[in-house]
C-alpha cells in the first residue's frame, strides 16, 4: 500500500465454485451378492419377455378367431336386420320358456327355452332365419313354409302396436 491504493484487484479472477478434487475411483470387482442379483435380474427379465411373447401370441390367435367368427356370421346375417331390440326379445323369450316350465319334467325344462328362443328368433329376424334354414342339410323345402315378406310385415305391425315404430 505504499503506492497509495486501498484495493488492488487480483490479477486472476477467483472461481465462485469449489475446486474439483481429483477423486480416485477404485474399480472393484463385483461381489458374489452383486453377481447373484445381476444374474437373477437377467433371468427374471428373460422370463417376463417369454411370458409377454406367449400372451401376445394368445391375443393374436384370439383376434384371428374373432375375425374368422365375424366373417362367418356376416355370411349368414342379413344386413337389413338390426341387432337390437330383436336380440333382447329373443333373450326374453328364452327366459320366459325357462320360467313357464320350471316345475315340469327335466326334458321339458331343457327343450322349451331353446324352442321359445328359436320361435322368437324366426319372428324377429325373418331374413336371417331363412338363410339359416337354407343352410341346414336335409331341410329341403322347409324354407318355403315361412314366407319372409309375411313375417317381416307381421313384425312391423307388432312393433308399431307396441309403440316402437317402424324400423
Amino acid at each position: 500500500m505504499a503506492d497509495g491504493k486501498l484495493f488492488a484487484p487480483p490479477s486472476q479472477k477467483l472461481s465462485i465454485y469449489d475446486e474439483e478434487d481429483s477423486k480416485v475411483v477404485v474399480d472393484e470387482p463385483p461381489t458374489q451378492l452383486e453377481l447373484a442379483i445381476r444374474k437373477t435380474r437377467h433371468e427374471i427379465s428373460k422370463s417376463f419377455s417369454k411370458t409377454n411373447n406367449k400372451i401376445q401370441k394368445v391375443v393374436d390367435e384370439w383376434i384371428t378367431l374373432e375375425h374368422r367368427f365375424k366373417s362367418t356370421v356376416s355370411n349368414y346375417v342379413d344386413s337389413s336386420e338390426s341387432l337390437l331390440p330383436g336380440a333382447i326379445y329373443v333373450s326374453i323369450a328364452y327366459f320366459t320358456g325357462s320360467i313357464l316350465f320350471k316345475n315340469r319334467s327335466l326334458l321339458t325344462r331343457i327343450v322349451t327355452p331353446p324352442l321359445f328362443a328359436a320361435a322368437a328368433f324366426g319372428y324377429m329376424y325373418p331374413k336371417t332365419s331363412q338363410i339359416l334354414i337354407k343352410q341346414v342339410p336335409g331341410a329341403g323345402d322347409l324354407h318355403k313354409v315361412f314366407k319372409t315378406d309375411d313375417l317381416d310385415q307381421m313384425r312391423k305391425d307388432l312393433m308399431k302396436k307396441l309403440g316402437f315404430g317402424e324400423k
